[in-house]
């Protein structure tokens, strides 16, 4: 004979206590009884924790015997004694409880943490099997946390779950409460495991379906995110919201023609074309712009919702994305509309410009962190830095040394580099920090190829930039810093070096004189980011045209000028342009002038013509001609192959014979000391 408890407390045992053991008679089948009338037989019931049982605050105390009860004589009562944390009785309550009335329900007193069951025999009957179930139920706990879910209070929905869990555990509204908790708690892996068996139940309801897949997505469970859309489909009840998502989603991993599908479906909705425009407010925030522009041209109304998200990215002062997306509109519009449309990417573009936003977006898709110098150089990877008000679209490689190869990028078509593009780390130079620099300038328009870091009206780059520079070095700590740069990066190279005592600067086929210079490039700048001005000579009194013009004052830095001999353009305007300077000032100028197997400009001075002067200016003890041409020489010496010499046997230099006649002058001259007396002439 025994006494079962079933429910949240299951009976391992049971104790007689405080009665006359003779009242009992011990049969086959257990212990009859007869009580003496007047008299009750306490029995308390045990549990597995004793014979007490935990109860929540304001609970309620349930005891039901489903079995056994039919043989307890009239007059038997359950008693239950309330006591609170420190033992100490509350209250104790007994009730009826006999073969007429086998269940009980006894509100817990305030303050109470604790009960002691007691069963009062009385009068005649056996005890044989009895089977309880009891449940201590926190009264309203479902509704406390169906409010506290309400209110978003997250310790306030952690203790009202944890008591429905435990006291009303076969809730039906229990599984879709703790999927909103999961939620709440932003621990969407047990939120989709919650909604996902609602599902298997056939009972997702109202926003349901759309919590579902937002949480298998934000658990990073796609393919059970794609899934689960798949079985609503079909469905005219396939909520908006759940479509909007499933758009959003192919929109993330950059699917253009699945989420124009997608979009395409929501748009055929009564009132979908506001769930599209979220979509696409969200592809902007995430610098998807470009992406949104094209997706909008495939929708059905596919130019009002363009202009529409140009005109959004424009008022939201996302004017890079603005720029683009007019720049497609206008591929759609009429001849007038294109007119417009093309005026306000213009216009969106110089926006970008003034309020430093065109560093945000990187030709490779990422986005540039925006930081300060010091924060920049701590770690390898493209940054937006901020100096002097305006945004400098830098990459860093650090490295283990003092060392700082600074590099400045030449000219380069925007439609096939679009801005911020950036000159190649060099290889081969672990301890070298190297920072590459986007020039600013040629971000106020897409036609401009290069634009000699000078800056425009709006955006001073020219000035700014030494400045800029020595912050990075001195976070760095550097102790050698070498300009690298070509061509139109190599008038940058030139001036900010020169700014820079003691350190060397690295240039091939630079250009010197921007006034002798092709004109329809050098034009094209000025209209663009100069437009209130009319003539060149206004613009050379803002910023530096010339370098050359520093260098006559002499050269605070060393020089390595490497020059292609068939360049002739530049043999022929900028180099004695140098010449002219660095024999006035004195410069301390080392120049490589030779042939590389390329003719022309663009690629004729080559990395194994300028790399050797990077080595040697990095290796050299100061910064000193003479010890930069020893460091050249021997770094010469110890390599074999075509960086040991300039001249290849059996090669033959393309052009004509007057212009290696002239190169070769010009060679000489370089190898001849300036004269203390004046300017060296060139004959």
């Amino acid at each position: 004979m025994r006494f079962d408890a079933q429910g949240e407390s299951r009976a391992a045992r049971w104790r007689i206590a405080k009665i006359d053991r003779s009242s009992f008679i011990r049969t086959d089948v257990g212990l009859s009884y007869k009580i003496p009338e007047g008299v009750r037989v306490p029995l308390t019931l045990a549990f597995e924790n004793g014979s007490v049982l935990r109860l929540p605050a304001n609970g309620v105390l349930r005891l039901h015997c489903i079995e056994g009860s039919g043989e307890i004589g009239p007059g038997t009562r359950i008693i239950c004694e309330f006591r609170d944390e420190h033992g100490t009785q509350v209250e104790r309550i007994a009730k009826p409880f006999d073969q007429g009335r086998t269940w009980v329900r006894l509100p817990c007193p305030q303050g109470a943490s604790e009960a002691y069951l007691t069963l009062g025999l009385a009068g005649t009957g056996a005890l044989r099997r009895m089977v309880f179930t009891m449940e201590t139920e926190a009264v309203g706990s479902i509704e406390r946390l169906s409010e506290a879910l309400r209110a978003g209070e997250r310790a306030s929905v952690d203790q009202a779950l944890e008591a429905a869990k435990r006291y009303r555990s076969q809730d039906p509204a229990l599984p879709r409460l703790q999927a909103l908790a999961a939620w709440l708690a932003r621990d969407y892996g047990e939120a989709a495991d919650h909604y996902s068996r609602l599902a298997d139940q056939d009972s997702l309801r109202g926003d349901d379906a759309t919590r579902l897949f937002r949480s298998l997505k934000r658990a990073g469970r796609l393919a059970e995110a794609e899934s689960a859309v798949s079985k609503f489909l079909s469905s005219p009840d396939m909520p908006d919201g759940l479509l909007k998502e499933w758009a959003d989603l192919a929109a993330e991993r950059g699917d253009a023609e699945d989420a124009g599908d997608r979009l395409g479906r929501l748009l055929s909705r009564e009132g979908g074309e506001n769930a599209v425009k979220s979509v696409l407010s969200q592809m902007l925030k995430r610098g998807q712009g470009g992406l949104a522009g094209a997706i909008t041209a495939g929708l059905g109304d596919g130019l009002s919702l363009a202009v529409w998200l140009a005109e959004k990215a424009y008022a939201e002062r996302r004017y890079v994305e603005a720029a683009r997306i007019f720049d497609r509109v206008a591929d759609l519009g009429t001849a007038g509309q294109k007119r417009v449309w093309r005026q306000k990417a213009e216009g969106a573009w110089m926006h970008a410009f003034a309020r430093r936003s065109l560093a945000s977006e990187w030709a490779s898709g990422t986005q540039g962190v925006v930081t300060t110098a010091e924060q920049a150089i701590k770690r390898t990877g493209a940054y937006d830095v901020e100096f002097g008000g305006h945004i400098f679209p830098i990459r860093v490689k650090r490295g283990r040394g003092d060392k700082v190869l600074l590099l400045f990028h030449g000219a380069a078509d925007q439609a096939v580099r679009p801005y911020p593009h950036f000159a190649g780390f060099l290889p081969g130079m672990d301890d070298v920090h190297q920072i590459a620099f986007a020039d600013p300038t040629v971000a106020c328009s897409r036609k401009l190829a290069a634009g000699w870091y000078l800056g425009t009206e709006i955006f001073p780059v020219q000035a700014l930039l030494p400045g800029l520079i020595t912050r990075l070095c001195d976070a760095v700590g550097a102790e050698r810093r070498v300009y690298l740069g070509g061509s139109s990066g190599g008038f940058a190279a030139l001036y900010c070096s020169w700014h820079d005592p003691d350190s060397f600067a690295v240039v091939a086929n630079p250009q010197i004189d921007l006034l002798t210079y092709f004109e329809k490039p050098f034009d094209r700048l000025v209209q663009s980011g100069w437009p209130t001005l009319s003539l060149r000579d206004e613009l050379a009194r803002r910023v530096c045209l010339d370098v050359g013009q520093k260098y006559r004052c002499g050269s605070p830095n060393v020089v390595a000028y490497v020059q292609s001999r068939t360049d002739w353009r530049h043999i022929k305007t900028q180099l004695p342009a140098f010449l002219d300077a660095v024999a006035q000032g004195h410069a301390d100028v080392a120049f490589d002038i030779g042939y590389w197997g390329v003719s022309g400009h663009s690629g004729s001075a080559p990395a194994v013509a300028y790399i050797p002067w990077v080595r040697a200016a990095l290796k050299a003890r100061h910064a000193n001609l003479e010890l930069l041409i020893e460091a050249h020489a021997e770094d010469t010496r110890s390599r074999s192959g075509p960086l040991a010499s300039n001249d290849r046997p059996g090669s033959k230099t393309p052009g004509y014979a007057a212009d290696i006649t002239l190169a070769d002058t010009l060679a000489a001259l370089m190898l001849r000391p300036p004269s203390l007396d004046g300017p060296a002439e060139v004959g």
